[in-house]
């Protein structure tokens, strides 16, 4: 850049200092993504009916960032047409092409979305029914007339009552 005679530099401005969160990671440390997680893309995907059924009760053997690979224990859906479905799902989703691939097989116990999913309504259910149960009016009512909690009529409020049996 040229100046004139007599002209000053331009001023500089000094950057304004301040501190590094804690929780940022220095340069020289090694950074690495979330990692991948079969429930949270089919969730993502929005998965309905048929494709989160499949997608749900099948096993991931191998995840990657472009390619799922899932045992099914059932043969007669391990087709073509369920595959590009899913397939087809999950690249919408994902903005990118996403390779389903298909094995059959006997699946672990508890390697299945759809099988943490169902734990997690058994669990929650539990939880639900010992925190009724520790209700101070509950068990004062139990204790006058020596009652018995019948736990499947315990629910969360605002849940709907069951039609009664005909």
């Amino acid at each position: 850049m040229r100046r004139l005679l007599g002209e000053s530099q331009p001023p500089v401005e000094k950057a304004p200092e301040f501190d590094v969160p804690e929780d940022v990671p220095s340069a020289d440390s090694s950074w690495e993504p979330e990692p991948l997680n079969w429930r949270k893309i089919i969730q993502g995907a929005r998965l309905k009916g048929p494709v989160r059924m499949l997608a749900a009760q099948s096993q991931v053997l191998l995840l990657e960032a472009n390619r799922v690979k899932l045992r099914l224990g059932v043969r007669s859906i391990a087709t073509e047409d369920n595959r590009r479905m899913l397939e087809e799902c999950l690249s919408r989703y994902l903005g990118r092409a996403f390779r389903v691939s298909f094995e059959v097989g006997i699946l672990e116990e508890g390697a299945t979305v759809a099988e943490a999913e169902r734990e997690e309504r058994v669990r929650a259910r539990q939880a639900l029914i010992e925190t009724f149960k520790k209700e101070p009016i509950v068990r004062e009512v139990v204790r006058l007339f020596g009652g018995v909690i019948d736990e499947s009529s315990v629910r969360p409020v605002g849940e709907p009552r069951a039609p009664a049996d005909s």
